[in-house]
């Protein structure tokens, strides 16, 4: 005998009216208690009867969506943010499920702007992937008080049993530093921005190392915090400093390609050529900036490999299976190109 709604009804002792409600998600509406919802699905769930997506999302209790969260939807268009999105798409669209995109902007009050709990507590997604540095750790923390499955990508929260995707961050500066050590650069400074997230922290840890390992002493003059820059301003007038100092430096690692493409557009105004008078190493390794001239120096991540990782972390959580390790961590490689070469 085939199940139909009216079966379902009959056996659970309501209405068929009253089984449409709660397949619609409208019990509020209709004042249908949690108990008689309850047994209704369970009687669904055991006859597998699936009326509807929605029906479906409903009776086993999954949405089929996982939320990606991003700071801004500007975030979308830059390749590091959309390359590790194109990895989670791929693991997404095999396992059959949506993605959503939520945005955690918070430029006004947080607790306001935290799209991602709404949705989360609304029960509209089964996981979220985050890939935004500037959400807080206390925010991002609640998901783990509310039971809901979560992956962070590039990103980590010390002392915190979460699961998380990563780049071992220290190692690709310490790369990049120790290559400009050994093509005989002795002061090297460190441009980078929001020094307080934990992934630049390790930055400065590889960045420190490279030079003790080499018997280099580090100096606070060589650091150049960009946060929040202003290119015509304060990334100049911060090259201008550095390089009127009693020993000013003859390399520059940075901690992003934007960050090394726009140091050499000022070098290059202030008539200081690369490689010539300045080495200069970036980050990423950003296709965007393969033709810039001279081509960059920099640090390859495997950002498509992050997020397939992330993706197939949370539906391991998702599926009730803990992960055998909370955090995965890749290797970063150097990449040699014009503007560390040798003149």
């Amino acid at each position: 005998m085939a199940i139909t709604m009216e079966t379902i009804a009959k056996e659970a002792g309501v209405c068929r009216e009253t089984v449409s409600f709660i397949f619609n998600n409208r019990c509020k509406e209709r004042r249908i208690s949690e108990e008689t919802r309850d047994r209704v699905l369970s009687i669904a769930e055991k006859h597998n009867y699936l009326p509807s997506s929605t029906g479906r999302s409903l009776v086993k209790k999954k949405t089929h969506n996982i939320g990606v969260s991003l700071h801004s939807v500007e975030y979308l268009t830059q390749t590091y943010f959309s390359t590790i999105i194109g990895g989670i798409a791929h693991q997404v669209g095999l396992q059959d499920y949506n993605m959503q995109f939520e945005v955690t902007d918070s430029s006004g009050e947080s607790s306001k702007n935290m799209y991602f709990l709404k949705k989360a507590k609304g029960k509209f997604i089964d996981g979220i992937i985050i890939i935004d540095q500037k959400v807080s750790d206390s925010e991002i923390l609640k998901l783990k008080d509310m039971n809901i499955p979560f992956v962070l990508v590039d990103r980590y929260i010390p002392g915190a049993d979460v699961f998380c995707v990563r780049v071992d961050n220290e190692k690709g500066i310490y790369l990049s530093t120790e290559h400009l050590i050994k093509r005989g650069h002795k002061r090297i400074a460190f441009v980078c921005e929001y020094i307080k997230w934990n992934k630049i922290i390790d930055m400065f840890k590889g960045y420190y190392s490279a030079l003790k390992d080499y018997g280099i002493s580090s100096d606070k003059e060589l650091i150049i915090d960009v946060t929040g820059w202003d290119v015509s301003n304060k990334v100049s007038t911060e090259l201008e400093r550095i390089f009127k100092i009693a020993s000013p430096p003859t390399a520059i690692v940075c901690s992003s390609d934007l960050s090394a493409v726009k140091v050499l557009r000022i070098l290059k105004e202030m008539e200081i050529m690369v490689p010539r008078d300045m080495a200069l190493v970036g980050y990423n390794d950003d296709p965007n900036f393969i033709h810039v001239e001279p081509q960059l120096t920099t640090v390859n991540i495997p950002l498509r490999e992050m997020g397939e990782e992330s993706a197939r972390m949370i539906f391991s959580l998702i599926g009730g299976v803990v992960p055998e390790r909370s955090e995965v961590i890749v290797e970063p490689t150097l990449i040699v190109r014009q503007s560390t070469a040798f003149i």
